[in-house]
């Protein structure tokens, strides 16, 4: 299976979902709209979003919201990368100059409280309490993680758990909530759900995606079979 294949699996949610990021940057402010387009724009595999169609599919359960769960997943991302290169002072993301670079660090840091504010107004719509438990509590975390990140920076002294609580803060918080969001979004039930938690250690150690892997191969549904093919393969095609 290539990487083509795993997004021809959902290509026409993927597509809608695509056109709602696109229209839900809409603003009445041009900078916003303008700085928000050039980062959404930049490139990206959009793995996030993906995994929240495919997890929609592999539960029986993909519908519109779905498609603007993986727009809100989106932004959230989104949202993190401005305030990454400007907490990290990065110029370049993706080979090219990034927002803080070409407008300043002000513009880029409020432009990423608009995408949040945006996500949280497409979550809003969904009515669904328990997707926005999952989302606000994992925006808390991410926000904490970058916190600890910082007050790391430059220390040659960090141990592994330290440093594993980072990229799970940082990185696998988000990933975690796009396949379990999706999952409470269909209303799974917790048994139903556990399975779709990808949790820190499953990206943080390789037996974890074999359990992960071996996990959703126990259910029947043709999806999840096929999401079980994707995990293993998942580092090499995508991070």
């Amino acid at each position: 299976m290539q990487t083509n294949d795993i997004y021809a699996l959902v290509a026409a949610d993927f597509k809608a979902a695509d056109q709602l990021i696109q229209k839900q940057l809409s603003s009445d402010v041009p900078l916003v709209e303008t700085i928000g387009k050039y980062i959404v724009n930049a490139g990206g595999k959009r793995l996030r979003p993906l995994l929240v169609l495919l997890t929609s599919h592999a539960l029986g359960r993909a519908t519109h919201q779905s498609v603007e769960l993986a727009t809100i997943i989106e932004f959230l991302h989104t949202a993190t990368l401005l305030h990454d290169d400007v907490v990290d002072t990065s110029t370049l993301r993706r080979g090219s100059a990034t927002a803080n670079a070409r407008w300043g660090n002000a513009p880029s840091v409020l432009v990423g409280d608009f995408l949040y504010s945006r996500a949280f107004q497409v979550m809003v719509s969904l009515e669904s309490l328990p997707v926005l438990r999952v989302l606000a509590n994992s925006t808390n975390l991410i926000a904490e993680g970058e916190v600890l990140q910082l007050t790391n920076c430059k220390n040659p002294d960090i141990d592994e758990a330290t440093y594993i609580k980072v990229i799970t803060a940082k990185t696998a918080r988000l990933f975690e909530a796009a396949t379990e969001s999706a999952a409470r979004l269909a209303q799974a039930d917790e048994t139903t759900t556990r399975p779709w938690r990808i949790t820190a250690d499953f990206w943080a150690s390789h037996s974890n995606w074999q359990t992960t892997c071996w996990t959703i191969r126990a259910t029947h549904r043709p999806w999840a079979r096929m999401l079980a093919m994707i995990w293993p393969r998942a580092n090499r095609l995508f991070l």
